[in-house]
């Protein structure tokens, strides 16, 4: 395949800054593709100097990863080793740095009622929709089982329960009601995880019952 004539042209933007801007002759059926500005070094951007490592997303991503952890009746979550920030739904980059150092944990499934409200189906039963704050600071999008919809309350102390899925649904986590005797009560919301919630209509966890 011949490779299509181009010209180069040299100038100084505002700060100075020599660019070189490469133009491909349109008549070879090219459009015109001007040469994009260099790469900043890996280590710009990052106020602590460390390397920013883009992990390869070819073998598994982090959302498979994620699902292999619900099939064992594990909650992952993932922890950006940078600031040490939990990060959830699973990501490629932490939100906040921008870091690929990104490292895999398992919660202990304990959490509070965040906020909660009651959706309604035409000829279903109600269901409860949830923002549940973890214990290890991150907050999800779920739904508290086993109690009536109308009695689940902001501060209820929940646990994780995973439901298996099926040949159209993975398994995804939902919540139960905590026991006294299972762990000490715990009032109020809020979280170090408000800001990395996923939007409702990307989280697995509000599959409506029976799916």
């Amino acid at each position: 395949m011949m490779t299509p004539p181009e010209s180069r042209n040299r100038y100084r933007d505002e700060l100075g800054a020599e660019r070189v801007t490469t133009v491909v002759i349109p008549h070879c059926g090219h459009a015109l593709l001007p040469e994009q500005p260099a790469a900043r070094s890996a280590t710009a951007g990052n106020q602590k100097g460390k390397s920013m490592r883009v992990p390869s997303l070819k073998e598994r991503s982090p959302l498979s990863v994620y699902l292999e952890h619900c099939r064992k009746g594990e909650l992952a979550y993932q922890v950006c080793t940078d600031d040490n920030t939990p990060v959830f739904f699973p990501r490629a980059v932490s939100p906040v740095t921008g870091s690929g150092n990104l490292e895999w944990r398992v919660s202990k499934g304990l959490g509070t009622v965040h906020s909660t409200t009651v959706v309604y189906y035409k000829n279903e039963a109600p269901l409860n929709v949830a923002l549940i704050d973890l214990d290890e600071g991150f907050r999800m999008m779920s739904r508290v089982e086993d109690i009536d919809p109308m009695q689940v309350r902001i501060g209820m102390r929940v646990k994780v329960r995973m439901h298996p899925g099926n040949e159209k649904q993975p398994p995804y986590p939902v919540f139960i009601p905590l026991l006294v005797e299972e762990g000490s009560p715990r009032r109020g919301g809020g979280g170090a995880g408000a800001q990395n919630h996923p939007g409702s209509a990307s989280h697995p966890s509000l599959a409506r019952r029976g799916n």
